[in-house]
């Protein structure tokens, strides 16, 4: 032990054995306590129906976060409804997606192509992918008979073929892409087996709706080969370069792609992770294929999904509408030739124009004038008709006094009460007369609080002591319904109305005229309704007519003096038929009526 200890060299080289160890002893326990940070990726995984490519691609990303430290890999599954949506692939750094949805987000999103999925193909892995078209017997028996053996491809164009739910996205771009290679026309794709698992959705698809089925070689595989029993391939070839035995043209298949945000070093990491790892003895990762053969078909065929992101030129726009282009051309071109056509004759209008202002003006002095005479003439008519009824009352009170003179019955009483009629009616078609010139001088309307209760009761009083047939009349109109005007005119306005309204009944049974009105918040209106004869939209039409007189009707000649003088006030006169016969006549005054006017 002395000579042990004596020995410097052995000792400085226990002593460093020490220290290293306690550094590595203090390391670990820094490591357990603060273990370093890994970095987070997203990788999408186009979901689909291949239940083997699933599992393998889950085990993809198992194994890589087994193997590589400094990252965390993380699975998003994209569904079938966003397969297209190139939003969702924009949070990702990596994604495992079909063909065709590859060549859109090579295309448009900038993803770059890491690995290829290889599948067995002649006991040998190829990255490539393809469609077998089964034909159903049951639905071409009839047509072929026994010559079911030589069925082509070309047959099936324009004829509905079923394509498997979830496996619609490359197969319809390899079929279509097939069909416009060799000339011929699309067939018709329909979708089948929506929500049912692979097995069953073959079964429908089988159940004799379609001409055929339409499946990829990937799904081939995922199924059991009884499930094609029954159905005759069509037309199958083997592809030269890869070996595979199919109906169409095979195409790269499944890709796993990297984002354009994602770092190059990344990529170029994981690139080789992938391609060493061992996950299935039937599929593994292999170098990216040429995917130029997917854009060129999914551009041969113009795809709707390829074509929708994708920016035109002019002149492809220009192509793609050009009737819209002539359309729009055309229009252009009119209007600037209107344009011009009609700046010109704006001038020559405006020369017109101007030139015949000064005879305007001096021709609706003289309208004016002219409108005044037709009124007076109007007016005229008026006055006539209207002096008959007090001069026909004065006569009857006089030719009354006369016989009771004769006869020996004239008393004082019967004498002042004849009298005070004979000179009350003499007032009014003075007063008639007095308005008329007074009209003809422009004379301002004498405006006064008129009670229209007192002053319907005075004219149905008048009117009925001349009546020469029995009638009713009716008035319910409240005490305390005033308005302004000219006494003269609402009087001729309402004995016009009224009196026309008595004559319009005088063959009726039970003859009756009622007139009521009320106030609202417009103004104040007033009915006067009859049970007449009148009873078809025809005669009613006919009171619309100026200057015409249909005593029938309701209405006599001072209709269109009556109309004059109640728009006059700013107001309106209506008709509407009464049930189960007669008239309604509505006249409306406004609140404040304008007595600027002059009738």
């Amino acid at each position: 032990m002395k000579k042990f200890t004596q020995n410097p060299s052995l000792m400085r080289m226990i002593r460093l054995v020490f220290t290293l160890c306690a550094f590595w002893f203090i390391g670990l326990n820094l490591l357990w306590a603060n273990p370093p940070t890994r970095e987070v990726r997203v990788i999408g995984v186009q979901e689909s129906i291949f239940q083997t490519q699933q599992a393998f691609f889950r085990h993809t990303i198992d194994q890589l976060n087994a193997v590589v430290e400094d990252r965390v890999y993380m699975l998003r599954p994209i569904k079938s409804h966003e397969r297209f949506d190139m939003k969702t692939y924009g949070e990702l750094d990596f994604a495992i997606v079909s063909p065709h949805v590859f060549s859109l987000l090579e295309r448009y999103n900038g993803f770059t192509p890491m690995a290829s999925l290889y599948v067995p193909v002649s006991d040998k892995p190829k990255p490539v992918m393809s469609t077998v078209l089964y034909a159903s017997p049951e639905r071409l028996q009839r047509e072929f008979h026994d010559n079911l053996d030589t069925l082509t491809l070309g047959i099936f164009a324009k004829r509905p073929i079923a394509v498997i739910a979830g496996d619609v996205c490359d197969t319809a771009l390899l079929l279509r892409n097939e069909m416009t290679l060799r000339g011929l026309n699309r067939p018709i794709i329909h979708e089948a087996g929506r929500g049912l698992s692979p097995e069953q959705a073959v079964k429908v698809a089988k159940s004799g709706a379609y001409d055929a089925i339409a499946v990829s070689t990937d799904f081939v595989r995922e199924l059991p080969p009884y499930l094609f029993d029954g159905l005759i391939p069509v037309d199958l070839r083997i592809d030269d370069a890869s070996g595979l035995v199919s109906t169409t043209t095979p195409l790269p298949g499944w890709v796993f792609a990297a984002g354009l945000e994602t770092p190059r070093d990344n990529v170029r990491d994981l690139t080789a992770t992938l391609l060493s790892l061992a996950i299935s003895p039937k599929m593994q990762w292999g170098l990216p294929a040429d995917y130029r053969a997917v854009h060129q078909a999914a551009e041969r065929v113009k795809d709707e999904a390829y074509r929708s992101f994708q920016k035109k030129t002019l002149f492809e726009m220009i192509k793609e509408h050009w009737v819209w282009v002539v359309f729009g051309l055309t229009i252009v071109l009119g209007l600037a030739w209107h344009s011009i056509v009609a700046e010109r004759m704006v001038r020559q209008r405006s020369a017109e124009l101007m030139a015949t202002v000064t005879k305007q003006r001096a021709a609706e002095r003289q309208f004016e004038e002219l409108e005044r005479l037709t009124a007076v003439s109007q007016m005229s008519n008026i006055v006539a008709h209207e002096l008959r009824q007090p001069l026909a009352a004065i006569t009857n009170f006089a030719m009354g006094l006369r016989r009771r003179k004769e006869n020996g019955s004239l008393t004082d009483e019967s004498l002042d009460f004849a009298l005070g009629r004979i000179l009350s009616e003499n007032e009014r078609a003075s007063d008639i007369v007095e308005h008329v010139r007074g009209y003809a001088r422009r004379r301002a309307r004498i405006v006064t609080e008129i009670r229209l209760a007192d002053l319907t009761r005075k004219i149905m009083g008048s009117i009925k002591t001349s009546a020469t047939a029995p009638v009713t009349l009716n008035s319910d109109i409240p005490a305390d319904l005033v308005m302004e005007g000219d006494t003269l005119e609402v009087e001729l306005i309402l004995r016009n109305l009224i009196k026309n309204a008595v004559e319009s009944v005088a063959k009726t049974p039970d003859a009756m005229v009622t007139v009521y009105g009320f106030g609202h918040e417009r103004g104040v209106e007033l009915v006067v309704e009859d049970n007449g004869p009148l009873q078809t939209r025809a005669e009613l039409d006919r009171l619309a007519v100026p200057l015409v007189s249909e005593k029938s009707g309701g209405l006599g000649l001072g209709l269109s003096i009556v109309r004059k003088l109640i728009e006059s006030y700013g107001g309106r006169i209506a008709f509407e038929l009464a049930r189960p016969s007669g008239l309604k006549v509505y006249v409306t005054f406004p609140v404040k009526p304008d007595f600027s006017e002059h009738v």
